[in-house]
């Protein structure tokens, strides 16, 4: 064996392999710790899965229940909502039959008071008749008491044949005069109970409008909280407008919210209604000896309302006086009729008047205006000019 610096050369590779061995292990606990760092990071990523996929799963339980719970909603919406519109049917047919039967009274009524006005004339024609006779009689009697042709006793105590039987005709008609009244009574009491009954009708369907209303807006709220975790916030497209202003003109009219029941339409009633629709325009009462008027201005167009007897509306539109105008004038008259068309040259104005009754509801009254309003905006000669 050769010695090297006094070892051997068995023991320097001896050496060299314990370091090698040593190298080798330091590597190795390298390896390993490396290798658990990376088991740890996926044993807490697996749990960490885990957990979510709990979570999911709870999420997904809790959505089908809320779904369940929804659908079972909705099936009872609509139950709810076809009960209504079968109420809702069956009043409106209940209120045509009482309009009907309205009808059929208040003609009754008005033929009974026609027949009263001429018994009553009758009446007072053969009390008339009767008198004058009695009077001939009289002076006949007198004229042959002055004679002596017939005895005092029989001229007195005779009467004329045909004055008795005036007493009678004029008896009978008295009773059918009677029994006309008391029948007319009676059909004015059945024309109130009707309008009673009519008035409780509506009162039914306007509870049944809002409890559709309520339902529908009900369902509207729950869907709109079952879709808010999911939904994206988004911007309105700019340039479109949800309503037009002239459509809500046509449908303000729907709202029975500020009607008033069976108050009398008046100035401060139809004021007021204006005034909750309309708060941002030009509204005027204006008092007048004539009667109180509500001027205003909207969509380009005047309206006034003019409280007197009878109570009566004007719809006014600026244009130019022209020969075409005017003959367009002449042409739409016949068109419609209850309205009347004229020219006011002091304003240089179309104007369009109609007339309405004091027990309409505003609502009705602008319905009735809304359609009235449209002739300005067809071509008829009154087309709108801005």
């Amino acid at each position: 064996m050769e010695v090297m610096e006094g070892r051997t050369m068995e023991e320097v590779r001896l050496e060299q392999l314990h370091r090698i061995a040593a190298e080798r292990d330091q590597e190795y606990n390298g390896i390993k710790k490396v290798l658990d760092e990376r088991q740890e990071d996926l044993d807490r990523r697996e749990q960490e899965l885990e957990e979510r996929s709990r979570k999911l799963e709870e999420m997904k339980e809790d959505f089908c229940r809320r779904e369940k719970e929804l659908s079972s909603a909705e099936e009872k919406i609509e139950v709810c909502k076809k009960t209504l519109a079968d109420q809702n049917t069956e009043l409106e047919k209940r209120a045509e039959e009482l309009s009907g039967k309205e009808r059929e009274v208040e003609k009754k009524a008005a033929d009974i008071a026609l027949e009263c006005s001429i018994l009553k004339e009758n009446v007072r024609n053969e009390e008339l008749k009767a008198s004058r006779l009695r009077m001939e009689w009289e002076n006949k009697c007198a004229r042959l008491e002055r004679t002596g042709a017939v005895p005092v006793e029989t001229s007195e105590s005779k009467e004329s044949e045909a004055y008795q039987a005036l007493e009678g005709k004029v008896a009978e008609l008295s009773r059918k005069l009677t029994e006309a009244q008391a029948e007319n009574g009676l059909l004015k009491q059945e024309n109130g109970q009707l309008k009673q009954e009519k008035e409780r009708l509506e009162e039914e369907k306007g509870d049944i409008l809002r409890k559709a209303l309520g339902i529908s807006r009900k369902a509207g709220q729950e869907k709109e909280a079952d879709k808010a975790p999911e939904q994206v916030s988004e911007e309105k497209p700019e340039g479109k407008p949800e309503k037009e202003p002239e459509s809500i003109f046509k449908e303000v009219y729907k709202d029975e919210s500020m009607e008033t029941g069976k108050e009398e339409l008046t100035a401060e009633v139809l004021c007021r209604y204006l005034k909750h629709y309309f708060p941002g325009e030009e509204l005027t009462l204006r008092h007048a000896e004539t009667g109180e008027q509500i001027h205003l201005l909207k969509g380009g167009l005047k309206y006034v309302f003019v409280f007197e007897d009878p109570a009566r509306f004007d719809i006014r539109a600026g244009r130019k006086k022209t020969k075409e105008l005017l003959q367009r004038i002449e042409e739409v008259k016949g068109k419609h009729p209850g309205l009347e068309f004229a020219y006011d040259d002091r304003e240089e104005e179309v104007v369009v008047s109609g007339y309405f009754i004091r027990d309409m509801l505003p609502g009705e009254l602008m319905e009735k205006i809304t359609k009235v309003s449209e002739l300005f905006r067809q071509g008829e000669g009154y087309e709108y000019e801005s």
